[in-house]
């Protein structure tokens, strides 16, 4: 087993952090104002995430923001599971993933947005 430096892992929540705090999903609105995302924003950690009602009209728009949705969104679409993984989102296309991994990676450990 390989052992992780303590503050690889520090740096992997504070990208975590900042992740769910700025990312925006990909979904639409029905007409009942219900928010639903689309089938490339869904993963295994949606699967027991109340869907859109009347009532929770933005279950699914809260769970995409958690730390758990972006957590499987870069370990599922991205292969990415730790810190030392984060230069594979360089090339990334998305913009937001591709950047804020750059500012990470490139900053001494704090993140100037």
């Amino acid at each position: 087993m390989v052992k992780v430096n303590q503050d690889t892992k520090k740096l992997f929540k504070k990208f975590i952090n900042e992740c769910s705090r700025m990312y925006r999903p990909s979904g639409q609105t029905d007409n009942a104002n219900r928010w639903i995302p689309t089938d490339s924003e869904r993963f295994s950690c949606c699967e027991g995430i109340r869907s859109p009602s009347r009532a929770y009209p933005w279950s699914m728009y809260k769970h995409c923001h958690s730390k758990k949705h972006i957590k499987c969104l870069l370990s599922e679409r991205y292969s990415i599971d730790c810190y030392e993984d984060l230069p594979l989102l360089i090339n990334e296309p998305n913009l937001f993933f591709r950047d804020l991994a750059q500012q990470f990676l490139t900053s001494d450990t704090s993140v100037h947005i």
